[in-house]
């Protein structure tokens, strides 16, 4: 007789779950209406300023077979380069430092240890030279065609990019070439081999990927050590000296890296969409470590049995399908518009030669991903714009290590021509130079003073953005690399301070 009872309890329980479901179904029809409105109208605003947002419109359209044919001749070149003795695991170091502010002359040194302290000496490495020399004009006449451009086939997240390897392998072997023939006193043959390596560079400077800029950057920081080791060469010449600065004055790098964050935005546009789609598994974005979820698991997963798969669980059954169906699009909009406040910022930050404005767009989206875009309804946007913060920003330090670089064979001339160093970079304009070299950190000129005994001090104000009055990065940390605190154009270290290098070299 309370059968009747239990049939209206379970229908009215019924019932409301049905409520529920609905309710939760029109939220999330509403979200994806809300999202996919939008993303529309946002789209059209960046199409109307002009901007591109597919990879077709970006990646540079050329039907000079020619152009095409000598990328792929050069690349296939550079995989003909046969490792030797030394070359290029036990290349002579070119950027070693041995003391706060102080890097070895390698050229001076009679041998360098090994992996296993073993000597290798100048002898071993021309043998390696001499085995690829036909191979390294090879490299070099190729790299002298006026325009290069790798033939890419774009297939998202999966484009190949087999030419990275294979011109980073070129540049080591142009450098050690390099100080091998700065060892011999061939001054002029040494400058054709880091011209070698800026030309092998100019091949992924129009490639609209983050990853082929940051290459680039690496090329030309190979080329400045070598530049720091020839400048450290007595008998150099004037009309030497101002061939290597018109190699360094060529190059720019934000206008190239502006190019390469539309193409990250074209990319993250077209992942987020494959993931909608389902073409994209999400296995993928969660095993990725920029992904917005915490590592850590709740507290009330973590005392439950098979705390962790069931938390993958969730995420595979309702969270995935909620934001594939309801949030997906939101998202993309989010990954669009941050991208764009960042690509703007680098726009303004190159044409103003300083990197404030984009240090202000990368502090704000910092604590954007520590907060509001901290969250599942944004793997998209949490997936692609954490690494593109500091990438932009290596394409100003690297404007200002050429700007380093410029401003010592300026003092180099200077010197050569009246014996001492200017008081002043300013001295240097117009006679060697046509303005005062620029810290691309900040917009400020280069720091510069003379020092007692007649030497200079020439730095930036470095990573931390502070300034350190030209205190170097601790030994160990090469100035490149801006580790530490100013960013000093490194002094040779002294006789004394190699022959204890050596010393300790050989006790390890």
């Amino acid at each position: 007789m309370f059968e009747p009872k239990r049939r209206g309890l379970w229908f009215k329980l019924l019932i409301a779950f049905c409520i529920v479901v609905l309710i939760v179904a029109g939220w999330l029809f509403l979200e994806r209406i809300r999202g996919q409105v939008a993303l529309r109208k946002y789209e059209k605003e960046l199409i109307a300023k002009g901007e591109k947002l597919t990879f077709s419109e970006i990646v540079s359209k050329t039907d000079d077979i020619k152009t095409r044919d000598r990328a792929i001749e050069l690349m296939a070149a550079c995989s003909r380069l046969q490792t030797g003795a030394v070359l290029i695991a036990n290349a002579p170091p070119v950027n070693r430092t041995i003391a706060s502010g102080k890097v070895l002359v390698i050229a001076k040194e009679a041998a360098w240890p090994d992996a296993r302290k073993r000597p290798l000496t100048w002898e071993q490495l021309r043998g390696d030279l001499e085995r690829n020399r036909e191979v390294l004009n090879e490299i070099q006449e190729l790299a002298r065609t006026p325009q290069l451009s790798y033939p890419i086939n774009y297939r998202g997240v999966q484009t190949m990019l087999p030419h990275i390897t294979a011109i980073v392998k070129a540049g080591q072997w142009f450098s050690a070439s390099s100080l091998y023939h700065l060892r011999a006193g061939e001054v002029e043959r040494a400058i054709d081999d880091i011209e070698a390596i800026l030309l092998v560079a100019r091949m992924p400077e129009d490639e609209p990927f983050v990853v082929s800029q940051l290459l680039r950057i690496v090329l030309v920081a190979i080329a400045i050590q070598n530049c720091w080791q020839l400048l450290q060469y007595e008998n150099v010449q004037d009309v030497q000296l101002a061939r290597l600065h018109g190699l360094f004055a060529k190059l720019d790098f934000a206008p190239k890296m502006v190019r390469a964050l539309q193409g990250e935005r074209a990319m993250g546009r077209d992942v987020v969409q494959s993931m909608r789609t389902g073409e994209l598994s999400f296995s993928f974005v969660a095993g990725s470590r920029a992904f917005s979820f915490d590592d850590e698991l709740p507290p009330a997963l973590e005392k439950m049995p098979y705390g962790k798969e069931l938390q993958e669980g969730i995420r595979a059954v309702l969270v995935y399908p909620m934001w594939r169906f309801a949030f997906s699009y939101d998202d993309q909009r989010h990954l669009l518009a941050e991208t764009q406040t960042f690509i703007d910022a680098t726009r303004e930050s190159g044409t103003n030669r300083s990197a404030a404005r984009l240090r202000i767009a990368s502090q704000k989206l910092d604590k954007k991903l520590k907060g509001e875009l901290k969250s599942w309804r944004r793997m998209g946007t949490c997936l692609f714009l954490p690494p593109i913060t500091p990438s932009a920003m290596r394409s100003f330090r690297a404007e200002t290590h050429c700007q380093i670089a410029i401003a010592a064979i300026a003092l180099k001339r200077y010197h050569l021509r009246y014996q001492k160093y200017p008081a002043r970079l300013a001295e240097l304009v117009p006679e060697f130079l046509s303005e005062v070299p620029i810290d691309y950190i900040d917009g400020a000129p280069l720091r510069y003073r003379v020092e007692e005994g007649g030497s200079f001090l020439l730095w930036s104000v470095g990573n931390n953005r502070k300034e350190d009055e030209g205190a170097a990065p601790e030994r160990g940390s090469y100035w490149i690399r801006l580790i530490g605190n100013d960013a000093v154009w490194p002094q040779p270290a002294s006789e004394g301070e190699a022959a204890a290098d050596r010393e300790s070299q050989l006790k390890r």
